[in-house]
């Protein structure tokens, strides 16, 4: 029964099953008549074990042999064998050994505390430093201090668990012997131990830490005081710590910065060229401390750039540290240099991470170095490239290889490397795992996460862009993923387009007093703008003081562009303001810039009177004047192309390559077809919409 309960089958059996179960297993016998009395014997035990239920059990199973086995093993307390009883027997003679050995300490302690607060000569010396090699009071009292301690740290940051067992002046006089024998104390720290010993730790060095951290927490401005000796030395303690550094190494980097990079370079660069070190403490330690990163970055890159070997374990927390702790300057030289180791290192593995770290400052020349080098190898070897390449930049945390994003890659940079990545989908397929070998997780489960990764980060991108290229892919038939899931992405990616943005709190109790929405994106001030130029077209014919005849009879270009200007900032409402903008790309102006009030959202607008422009002016306004001059900004891709209709034309425009004349609604759908183009021809690709306001009929 428990078997089955342990699986995770839960039986649900009640006392009323008790009937049917008896009656079946004695039926079956065997392994099924055990089983029935089980369950039986389990239900009886459930429900508070009741005599009738036993005696209606015994009942049952007095002519089967079987049964009443089982219902002995239940009910009869088995004896125990001799062994048994032997080893119980030295069971409790260990506890009794044990427990005898704590007493002795616990009255070792009680005496020890008891005669040191009723000598002052003895309090006095604790105040003294360890001598070397020789054990004192002060170690008895630390190691007091530290069996109270935390268990994830060494170093303990006061002395109120000694105060409370051996009073306030024991306390104190042992916080003053720590402090002072932190400044004499030389620690050992790795660096300097053999390597039999590089994974055991000095008490001595412990108290020292101990001291540091004492110190700290008594006085703020400690490191300030601090010689260049003594700054070296608590940075050396610092390095003794376990689970990262001491929280008071900060306020060394801060006053001594100079004296902290030394020793802990020093440290490092032990652990990278040490023969026989596979595990890289305080290289890992300083990889999770952005701090620390600046302060050694510059000496790693120059290592790096004279030539370090760096072994294949701590590759990735050097890289990482680089990345995290450059300037902006110095950038430039790191590219370089893995470029360059890039493009010299053999094993794959090894080259990729030089490149995956560049990746995480500068995706573009990343991709493009690793695309180049990709598409120039054969197939085997460029499967193994990508799949390293995309582990490192997009796995997770188990890969081991995966560098925190500094600058976050542009949407068509994920795309071209998706489709890089499924470009090596059949060696991928014919991957086989061997026969009768007990599965674990490899290289290759590794890369199929991170293509996973990939490809769901680009299914999330926002924008046409990324649902026209999901249409184009339903058209390729070598592509893995079924046309069918394909279409559906792309659905899942237009609806979810089509929603705007989430509103922030107090804006639904704000809509319902002034029936507006205060935008909070580009796109959405768009929405608003184009459905306020909307509510003008009909106002414009259908308004009880209708203003088309109005508009009709401005004559200059200029005048109705403040002519519309004007009924917008009349409708802004808490939407958006109207202003004019003094000066974008290439000393141009867009005739109106609509500004949202909730944020730094914007969008230009351009305005021609159509019917004073040819056809090819008009698709020029569009594509040179409004996308290429005042779209081109990744802060402000969203722009209206506002068609104002005044007259009829006979003819209408000439549409010379297909040969034929355009009414207006055609224009108007030729350059909204021609919005919609660009505006999904890249992911960040300007994105204009077209709207008209049309009294040719007024």
């Amino acid at each position: 029964m428990w078997r089955i309960e342990f699986l995770g089958y839960p039986t649900g059996l009640q006392i009323e099953d008790v009937e049917w179960l008896l009656a079946d297993g004695l039926a079956h016998g065997g392994v099924d008549c055990r089983l029935a009395v089980s369950a039986s014997l389990a239900i009886y035990r459930s429900q508070g074990e009741p005599a009738w239920l036993l005696g209606k059990i015994s009942e049952a199973v007095q002519s089967d042999l079987i049964g009443q086995k089982a219902l002995r093993e239940w009910t009869a307390p088995r004896t125990p064998s001799q062994s048994e009883l032997e080893m119980e027997q030295e069971r409790r003679e260990i506890e009794n050994q044990n427990q005898a050995a704590l007493d002795n300490r616990d009255q070792f302690w009680i005496e020890f505390i008891r005669d040191i607060r009723s000598d002052p000569e003895r309090i006095a010396r604790l105040k003294q430093p360890v001598p070397k090699d020789k054990r004192s009071e002060l170690m008895d009292l630390w190691q007091l201090l530290y069996g109270a301690g935390s268990q994830s740290r060494y170093a303990t940051d006061s002395v109120a668990p000694l105060e409370r067992v051996a009073g306030s002046d024991v306390a104190r006089a042992a916080e003053a012997g720590l402090i002072a024998h932190w400044r004499i104390c030389e620690p050992r720290v790795r660096s300097r131990r053999e390597p039999q010993e590089r994974n055991s730790v000095r008490w001595l060095d412990l108290m020292g830490l101990t001291g540091v951290t004492l110190e700290a927490t008594k006085d703020p401005a400690w490191a300030t005081r601090l010689s260049d000796q003594e700054a070296r030395r608590a940075t050396e303690f610092a390095t003794v710590e376990i689970n990262g550094f001491p929280r008071w190494l900060s306020d060394l980097v801060a006053s001594r910065p100079a004296e902290v990079r030394t020793v802990l370079h020093h440290e490092i660069k032990d652990e990278l060229t040490r023969e026989g070190v596979t595990f890289f403490e305080t290289l890992h330690a300083v990889t999770y401390d952005d701090g620390l990163a600046s302060l050694l970055a510059p000496a790693l890159l120059q290592d790096l750039e004279a030539g370090l070997i760096v072994p294949r374990g701590a590759l990735s927390p050097v890289l990482q540290i680089i990345v995290n702790g450059l300037t902006e300057p110095e950038r430039e030289r790191f590219e370089q240099c893995v470029i360059a180791k890039f493009g010299q290192e053999p094993d794959v593995a090894v080259a990729v991470q030089y490149l995956a770290a560049m990746f995480s400052i500068n995706p573009k020349a990343a991709t493009s170095v690793f695309v180049a080098k990709a598409t120039a190898v054969d197939e085997d070897l460029q499967t193994a490239l990508v799949d390293q390449f995309l582990t490192a930049c997009f796995g997770d945390s188990v890969s081991g290889t995966t560098f925190k994003p500094i600058t976050a890659p542009p949407a068509d940079i994920i795309e071209e490397l998706m489709l890089l990545s499924f470009k090596t989908h059949k060696q991928v397929s014919a991957r086989r795992r061997p026969a009768g070998v007990v599965y674990q997780t490899n290289d290759a489960d590794y890369a199929d996460q991170a293509r996973s990764a990939i490809f769901s980060r680009f299914v999330k991108t926002p924008g046409s862009a990324t649902y026209h290229a999901l249409r184009r892919l339903q058209q390729d038939s070598t592509f893995p993923v079924a046309p069918t899931r394909l279409g559906a992405l792309a659905a899942q990616r237009a609806i979810e387009d089509s929603e705007a943005a989430p509103w922030p709190p107090g804006e639904a109790f704000a809509f319902e007093q002034s029936k507006e929405t205060a935008p909070q994106t580009g796109k959405d001030l768009r929405s608003v703008l184009v459905g306020r130029i909307e509510d003008m077209q009909h106002d414009l014919l259908h308004d009880d003081f209708s203003q088309g005849q109005t508009l009709k009879g401005i004559h200059s270009e200029k005048e109705v562009q403040k002519w519309v200007a004007d009924r917008l900032r009349l409708r802004q409402g808490r939407s958006f303001s109207v202003e004019r903008e003094p000066h974008v790309v290439d000393e141009k102006e867009p005739d109106v810039r609509i500004r949202a009030k909730a944020t730094d959202a914007n969008v230009s607008m351009e305005i021609k009177v159509a019917e004073s422009w040819s056809l090819a002016e008009l698709d020029d306004a569009l594509d040179a004047q409004l996308c290429g001059r005042y779209l081109r900004s990744d802060q402000a891709r969203y722009g209206v192309l506002l068609l104002v209709h005044q007259k009829a034309r006979p003819i209408g425009w000439e549409d010379k390559a297909a040969g034929r004349y355009l009414s207006f609604p055609q224009v108007v759908d030729r350059l909204r077809s021609r919005a919609l183009a660009i505006s999904g021809e890249s992911h960040d690709s300007p994105q204009p919409e077209v709207a008209m306001l049309d009294v040719s009929g007024a």
